[in-house]
């Protein structure tokens, strides 16, 4: 079959059924069959949703076709690249795009739970400037006073900082050693961060650096508390320039500093 260039979707995936629809030519197939057939195959799928959080309808992965070349999401393949965001994180951090509906032009990233599977939410961040949208459209039923982005990075035991941001974009650059408040923090995600079993490093927007000290200073309470006989984790923090944040800096030399931080449990002027 001799192929043309396409610049509107014509071949979709139901993720639940497991069939692929081509809208051109009206075929309907099964993709199962086709898993084992090769090794070289990306047959990630996007992780379970709960009864109540759903992805958006048009939600396409980016990590594999058609979303790794399909015109109409170029926009969304080069907003992530000019964020610094790579395949590898791409795929690991299940993000995708939509072309139409409430969520058309936009970059979507899901927010899993503890356990790294199930779906508790999602935000969906424009690729261009407008003044009539909204930057971000978040889950509808999203608990945001208790999700966290990239929760499962919290129960892993390791000498690894774990960086806490303000907003996703502000994480991805550091997968997987990093988690969003998603805005600013609620107890109720702070309750969550209590159980990590990793330094932590608190490192809010710059103009949000007292926000930052007080966060710092919570989290140390709260992990002391919580001890039970072994000694907390340390909990430091990085007073970042006015008018920035995580994702406006060069991300070695930001990581760099938090690494500093965590292994001499001191606070940093960045």
């Amino acid at each position: 079959m001799v192929g043309r260039h396409d610049k509107t979707a014509s071949f979709g995936i139901d993720q639940k059924s497991g069939y692929g629809h081509c809208f051109r030519c009206k075929v309907r197939v099964t993709l199962q069959e086709y898993a084992s057939e090769a090794d070289s195959i990306n047959v990630s799928t996007a992780p379970p949703e709960r009864a109540d959080i759903s992805l958006p309808p048009d939600y396409t992965p980016l990590w594999r076709e058609p979303g790794t070349s399909a015109s109409v999401l170029a926009s969304a393949r080069q907003y992530l690249a000019d964020r610094g965001i790579g395949a590898a994180t791409i795929q690991d951090a299940f993000i995708g795009a939509c072309t139409k509906g409430r969520c058309a032009g936009r970059v979507v990233v899901p927010a899993l739970g503890r356990d790294g599977r199930t779906l508790v939410g999602w935000s969906a961040r424009l690729t261009y400037k407008s003044e009539k949208y909204p930057k971000y459209l978040t889950a509808t039923g999203m608990d945001r006073q208790s999700t966290l982005f990239n929760m499962p990075a919290i129960r892993i035991t390791t000498d690894v900082p774990l960086m806490l941001v303000e907003g996703i974009f502000d994480a991805l650059p550091y997968w997987p050693n990093a988690v969003a408040f998603l805005g600013k923090p609620s107890p109720g995600q702070l309750q969550a961060l209590v159980t990590s079993r990793r330094p932590l490093v608190c490192v809010l927007d710059g103009d949000s650096w007292l926000e930052c000290e007080m966060l710092h200073y919570r989290l140390r309470m709260d992990l002391e508390d919580c001890s039970e006989g072994y000694d907390p984790v340390s909990v430091t923090w990085l007073h970042l320039p006015p008018c920035t944040d995580p994702g406006n800096i060069d991300a070695k030399k930001l990581w760099n500093f938090v690494r500093i931080s965590a292994q001499e449990r001191n606070n940093l002027v960045v």
